[in-house]
This record gives structure tokens, sequence and C-alpha cells, in this order.
């Protein structure tokens, strides 16, 4: 009997609101979390303007990338003033140390220069968790990216977090958050 993968992680006690997935799809997931954003950015009710704002957020964040390899996303967004950061998340068949090597070193980018990639420490036993930060010249200017690779050990997958943005301090603000879902990340079946 074959049993198919999938992604394992638990988000208590994160800022994360993640976006629609098989079991909440995004009909579903926008009704329910356009409440939640207005209580927890302090949204004023007689603001239609803010609201506006807010449901054009979370409407592009839901929207279905089908390019994208990464299906899943996450919002972190504490504070209206605040630019929201979004992450890209989702399993990968397990590949080669290259092509392990060539999603943290972010090959497909074109890195102004070499990223570096380590160890993100406190994973568990079994689990190892590396992360790096790379800049690369796109329209518009530099964007950072930073990549998680999360290996439990799982024979056929690897689950890969994804995060970009054109302000270095989102990165920062969110660096631990961010370092607590790659650790949580596990492949399950």
């Amino acid at each position: 009997m074959t049993t198919t993968a999938h992604l394992d992680i638990t988000f208590d006690g994160l800022p994360w609101v993640v976006g629609p997935t098989e079991n909440r799809p995004y009909d579903q997931w926008l009704a329910e979390v356009v409440p939640v954003m207005e209580q927890v950015l302090e949204l004023p009710p007689d603001q239609p303007r803010l609201k506006a704002y807010l449901v054009a957020v979370l409407q592009r964040v839901g929207q279905d990338d089908e390019d994208s390899p990464l299906p899943y996303r996450m919002l972190r967004w504490l504070r209206l003033p605040d630019p929201p950061l979004v992450a890209s998340f989702g399993l990968s068949t397990r590949g080669s140390d290259e092509d392990h090597d060539a999603y943290l070193l972010a090959a497909d980018s074109g890195p102004v220069e070499t990223p570096m990639v380590v160890e993100v420490e406190g994973a568990p036993d079994g689990v190892s968790v590396r992360r790096s930060v790379a800049y690369s010249e796109q329209e518009g200017g530099l964007l950072i990216e930073q990549r998680y690779l999360v290996d439990d050990g799982d024979p056929d997958h690897v689950a890969l977090l994804h995060v970009a943005t054109r302000d270095p301090a989102d990165l920062v603000g969110a660096l631990e958050d961010l370092d607590e879902v790659a650790r949580r990340m596990r492949v399950a079946r």
C-alpha cells in the first residue's frame, strides 16, 4: 500500500496566517481570514478604504500560482503600517545534493554573489534545516530571497520554504519566526 506524503507543520504560537489549502479552499479561506486580520491589525470599522486594502492584500496572497513549485503561502502582518510579508512553502521530491545546493544557492535567480548557506540551530534530532540569503538584480531593483531546505530523513521528499522582498529589514524582523516554521516542518504519511 502506497501512502501519499504531505507536509505537516504546527503554527501554534507563531504569527503566521496560512493561505488556502486543499482542506480550506480560497473562497472559504478568504471569508474566514478577513475578520481575523481585521482584529489582528485592529482595523477601525469606519475605514472602508483600509478594509478594501486588507481584502486586496489577502486576495493576492490567496491567488493560485500554477507556476510556483511551492503551492502554499503564509502571511506575517502584525501591524497595519508594516508591509505584509508572504512566504511560500511545500514539499519537493528529494533530489541530489547538487539539486539541493542549487536551490539554496538561488541558481535560478542569478544572485550577484554566492549566497552563504548556514545550518539553522535548534532543529530536532534527525532533522537538518539549512538557510540561505541571496541578493539578485531583478526588474525594479535588488531582490532579497531567503530560502530554507528541511530534510527530516524522508527517503522521497524534502520541505522547502521561500520568501522574497526588496527590503532586508523585512527578513531581519521575521528571521526567528521563519526559522521556527522551518524547524517545525515534517514530511508525514
